[in-house]
């Protein structure tokens, strides 16, 4: 009789101690997973390691994008092979990291470039504002893209990019810059489109965009 408790617990201290050992490799796969992209990153910031540890993880959103960023997608004359392998990437890190504004505010320059391919440029763009209002490092790279493609075609973009106008304007001054930058670098339907922006909320402002001065 003083064995029978003894038989029956035996087997239950087995289950356990596969149990705890079943957790334990699962943490240190967890482990591995997760400070294997780290120490990658940590190895250099190049294009080369930022992407081998998106791959490494490759669930990771924020990791696609460092990918995408450290191509710098915003230059031009990229030729069109590295712009859809960029889009590839951008493309996995708005899958895995749909709240990452940067990441769509990438994917719609990209698509700018490759309209002709995708037409989703407009969407993305949209995205971007949706995703990061607020966020002051994506308004001067924002405008940019903005005026220099078709999504001023899109009622919604307009509405958007006239907002984050006459957001500059009255509460972010010193985003000023970014707007005269945006007009250098817009073809003429961007510039009238600032222009119509800037008038509509600060009309002596509106010399600093054609010639650099503002009135007094």
């Amino acid at each position: 009789m003083s064995t029978a408790p003894a038989q029956y617990m035996e087997p239950s201290r087995q289950r356990f101690r596969l149990a705890a050992l079943a957790f334990a490799a699962v943490l240190a796969l967890e482990a591995v997973w997760v400070l294997t992209p780290e120490i990658t990153l940590l190895a250099g910031r190049g294009r080369a390691n930022a992407c081998l540890a998106a791959r490494l993880a490759l669930v990771r959103g924020d990791l696609w994008n460092e990918c995408a960023l450290a191509e710098q997608p915003f230059r031009t004359g990229l030729p069109a092979n590295t712009l859809v392998r960029l889009r590839g990437e951008a493309e996995r890190a708005a899958f895995f990291a749909p709240h990452n504004g940067m990441t769509w505010l990438v994917l719609a320059n990209l698509d700018s470039h490759l309209d002709w391919l995708t037409h989703r440029a407009a969407a993305a763009l949209k995205m971007s504002f949706y995703t990061g209002p607020n966020e002051a490092s994506l308004i001067s790279s924002r405008l940019l893209v903005a005026v220099r493609f078709e999504a001023l075609a899109d009622d919604e973009v307009k509405l958007l990019v006239s907002h984050e106008v006459r957001t500059i304007i009255t509460r972010r001054p010193e985003f000023k810059p970014s707007i005269s930058a945006a007009y250098g670098d817009a073809p003429p339907e961007g510039k009238r489109f600032l222009e119509s922006a800037v008038g509509e909320v600060d009309p002596n402002f509106l010399p600093v965009l054609r010639f650099g001065t503002e009135l007094r």
